[in-house]
């Protein structure tokens, strides 16, 4: 498979994704249905930095289509962008990103597992102490075995305890998840009154849960491509990647009816959060999250439809915010938007394991024919855009 790598969004891309003929699914741009090229993948996007980077560093490679991606947060996403990672062994040398004595192998690495261990050190430590432990003895094991030859009896042990650890965790984290958002009012204050910005100390670990939970499924993933077939792969992605989907948008949805069913809009274009919501994404979060949204989310068309029993907050109106208002919902904004990304990404995995397994091909020779190698000046562009020759 020929690849042709850019370093800016091409223009053919941006106009498809604006027109709405190609669809963005994490690390992939795809075909959007009902056009001839309906599912087929069209371009990767990859980062190119052994450091997860926040959506605010990789917004300029994106040009005008950052905003567009939801690339506001200042949080890294906890998924890597691809399913695997295209970078050849050169590049990943000037990157310092691998162990010398990788060099020597012939066979072709894994260097996500890598990349997951760098993605893992961002995750906050105070929370889930077991799971993130086993997630990183996990992912340490999975990384350490791309030292032994793929007919490596020992490497193939050493896998299988990785996807057992993998798989614990992420089926723990699942449930609790499930749980704990069966009422997803509860993870709010929402206690019948007018409440601005109401969020509870449920809220952030729910969505550090919700992350977690996403860096979990991408590693088992990973780990079972090493001896599964992409196919089954995907299965395994899949209903998890729902759960997180479904958890996600109730939380959100709950957020934005949070003030016995009207909207917090009004609230959130109040001039004391002018600068952590702009208009552009508080825009973005009614098109994600509420699930009474005007047709195209419309925001002031909701506020005009609003309850006339409870007045509006004035954009310019002196409030005295409630302190865990002014404590936690910068964090909530991030964390939300850092969720979104996650899983965002993880459909994106799910779409490339499905891809490979319409190619017939296993992850070694997905990999095997994906590598790439970058100019020496071309390293420190934190994006690519990798485009099959074919398309």
């Amino acid at each position: 498979m020929g690849l042709e790598v850019n370093f800016e969004m091409p223009d053919w891309v941006f106009a498809g994704l604006m027109k709405g003929s190609l669809v963005r699914r994490g690390g992939i741009i795809q075909g959007a249905a009902g056009t001839a090229n309906a599912g087929q993948v069209m371009l990767w996007l990859r980062e190119t930095s052994p450091r997860p980077l926040a959506p605010t560093e990789l917004k300029p490679s994106l040009g005008g289509f950052g905003t567009s991606f939801g690339y506001v947060s200042s949080i890294a996403s906890v998924v890597n962008l691809g399913a695997t990672v295209f970078l050849g062994l050169e590049t990943l040398r000037r990157l310092d990103a691998i162990d010398a004595k990788l060099d020597r192998l012939g066979w072709v690495v894994e260097y996500g597992f890598k990349a997951t261990l760098n993605a893992l050190e961002h995750i906050e430590r105070h929370h889930e102490l077991e799971i993130v432990a086993e997630l990183k003895t996990a992912a340490q094991l999975a990384w350490d075995v791309q030292l032994h030859s793929p007919t490596d009896g020992t490497r193939q042990t050493h896998l299988a305890q990785a996807l057992s650890l993998a798989t614990k965790s992420t089926n723990l984290l699942l449930f609790k998840l499930v749980q704990q958002t069966e009422d997803p009012s509860a993870v709010l204050d929402t206690d019948g009154g007018r409440a601005r910005i109401a969020l509870s100390g449920r809220l952030i670990p729910t969505l550090q849960r919700i992350r977690l939970a996403a860096f979990a499924i991408a590693l088992r993933a990973r780990i079972s491509a090493e001896s599964l077939a992409p196919a089954a792969v995907a299965n395994g992605i899949h209903d998890g990647l729902g759960t997180l989907q479904s958890v996600l948008r109730r939380i959100g949805d709950a957020f934005f009816e949070s003030k016995t069913g009207n909207v917090v809009y009004d609230d959130l274009m109040n001039k004391k959060w002018a600068g952590t919501i702009p208009y552009s994404r508080l825009q973005m979060w009614a098109n994600r999250f509420d699930g009474h949204a005007c047709p195209g989310g419309d925001i002031l068309t909701r506020l005009q439809n609003h309850n006339s029993k409870t007045s509006l907050t004035r954009i310019d109106e002196d409030i005295k915010w409630e302190s865990d208002a002014l404590d936690k919902f910068p964090l909530f904004a991030d964390l939300l938007d850092g969720a979104w990304e996650d899983v965002e990404r993880l459909d994106g995995h799910l779409a490339e394991y499905q891809n490979m397994a319409e190619l017939d091909i296993s992850i070694e020779e997905y990999r095997d024919r994906m590598k790439i190698e970058l100019p020496r000046n071309d390293v420190p562009h934190h994006l690519i855009f990798v485009r099959p020759s074919n398309v």
